[in-house]
């Protein structure tokens, strides 16, 4: 869910698309042929975040922290579907002139998150329930591209990294209602590293993108979201990091695509012509 892709680098950097340091072993013998203990776990995890490259479209100076603090806003649901974003209250309230606001929002426009109407002003998005369905099957298409890519080029021991976050995905408490922010850390760190193995920088990139939109899409429209369909989702990802380093790729990218388009399902989600009505009892 979050991007914790940005994580403090140590020891030489594997350049994306270099050989492998060594010799990934064949599919029968999958890929972790090198131990990793708990001891060498987060060396392992931050050598393979290395390769992931820092986007390089953002906005800079005050115009791209505004857009950083509004994306958070929007990516953790205080925006709402429908909701007006003033940007004469914005610039008052953090002490900017409207130039670098209008920026941010223009931004944030060309993102997707937003819509811009002259002399009538700027509007968080509200997409059909087909919109979204749409959204969910393009983006499970896509990760289970990203899924087969790090079945095929991971190294050795890159595919027991990712079983590992899986476990400890699998291991957080969870309450109704509520997503720990340790477990939503750890989900976004589970696909940075599968996006890693794939060493495909620029697929990487724009699946990225897409990763942030789920995050909004997911936040406006799931809010009771239930333990158990964090369960059902962290089994899911078990299996998927199995899948890749037994170097199956067909059924890794089967499995992540299925994982990807039932998000909205498993997080409860509400579509936007509903939000505001008292939820349906579950069975």
């Amino acid at each position: 869910l979050l991007d914790c892709a940005h994580l403090a680098s140590a020891g030489q950097r594997h350049p994306v698309g270099s050989p492998p340091l060594n010799p990934a072993p064949d599919k029968e013998n999958g890929m972790d042929a090198q131990p990793v203990t708990s001891g060498n776990f987060e060396r392992r995890l931050r050598h393979i975040l290395e390769s992931l490259e820092s986007e390089d479209s953002r906005l800079t100076g005050k115009a791209g922290r505004i857009y950083e603090a509004l994306e958070k806003d929007l990516l953790t649901g205080r925006y709402k579907f429908g909701a007006d974003i003033s940007a004469p209250e914005l610039a008052k309230r953090l002490g900017v002139s409207r130039q670098p606001v209008m920026a941010a929002l223009s931004q944030l426009r060309a993102a997707g998150y937003v819509t811009i109407t002259p002399q009538v002003g700027c509007r968080v998005v509200t997409p059909t329930t087909e919109e979204i369905s749409d959204f969910f099957r393009l983006f499970g298409a896509m990760e289970g591209v990203m899924a087969r890519l790090a079945a095929e080029r991971g190294e050795p021991g890159e595919g027991e990294v990712l079983r590992q976050l899986a476990q400890q995905i699998r291991e957080v408490p969870t309450v109704p209602g509520n997503i720990p922010l340790e477990y939503a850390e750890l989900v976004g760190t589970y696909h940075d590293v599968i996006r890693a193995m794939a060493r495909a920088p620029n697929l990487a990139r724009r699946v990225g993108q897409f990763w942030r939109m789920s995050d909004f899409l997911l936040w406006n429209g799931a809010p009771n979201v239930h333990p158990a369909g964090l369960r059902t989702a962290s089994e899911q990802r078990l299996a998927i990091a199995e899948a890749i380093g037994a170097r199956d790729s067909d059924r890794a990218a089967a499995l992540m695509e299925d994982h990807v388009w039932g998000k909205p399902e498993r997080a409860g989600f509400r579509p936007p012509e509903q939000q505001g009505r008292a939820p349906d009892a579950e069975a």
